[in-house]
């Protein structure tokens, strides 16, 4: 409505404008004065050479408008394709973060079973009964399963580690397919300006 609007006050003043012109002219004519009507076709012809002028000035740009046109839409078919490629890469991390997450428990609750050797006992506590022998391989079994609880121990922490990264990744995707979707927006812009000139 509004565009409607302000078309059609500019066509009521170029009328208008046109109007007033011929109206000079007219006047011009009939009062006969041959100085008024040589001043006027000077207008004129100066008019015509301006407008000439400002045509040739056009045409000249024109190549260069052109290329940069070709060159902003092959710019917004590349941010198209960014966005795509940003897009789909963040869903595979998404679905690989998934996977790890579901993974990880699977793991956490595994090891959390290999630490019920916790639960041997004590080599220290073994009764007096016991032969020498038997005493350091319990010994020996104890500090293999002290070495064990560690590297549990450790396992666990990696694999907590290896979901707070996963976590971290997904937070970066998210911010990159956010970066993919402004370029495209901001090419699109540039793309329309440049049609548009």
């Amino acid at each position: 409505m509004t565009a409607d609007w302000s078309g059609h006050c500019i066509n009521e003043k170029e009328k208008e404008a046109e109007e007033r012109l011929h109206a000079r002219i007219s006047a011009v004519i009939e009062s006969g004065e041959v100085e008024d009507i040589k001043r006027m076709l000077d207008d004129i012809c100066a008019e015509i050479g301006g407008e000439e002028s400002l045509s040739a000035s056009m045409s000249a740009q024109a190549p260069a408008v052109v290329a940069m046109s070709r060159s902003a839409n092959d710019q917004f078919l590349v941010a198209g394709c960014v966005r795509e490629l940003m897009e789909g890469k963040s869903a595979l991390v998404r679905e690989n973060h998934e996977e790890s997450a579901r993974l990880s428990v699977v793991l956490s609750l595994e090891l959390a079973d290999y630490l019920k050797i916790r639960d041997f006992p004590d080599p220290a506590q073994a009764g007096a009964g016991e032969s020498g022998k038997a005493r350091r391989k319990l010994e020996d079994l104890g500090v293999l399963f002290d070495i064990a609880d560690s590297i549990i121990e450790n396992l666990i922490e990696l694999n907590q580690y290896t979901v707070e990264i996963s976590n971290t990744n997904i937070k970066r995707y998210d911010q990159m397919v956010e970066l993919s979707n402004m370029f495209y927006h901001c090419q699109d812009s540039i793309r329309k300006e440049s049609d548009s000139a």
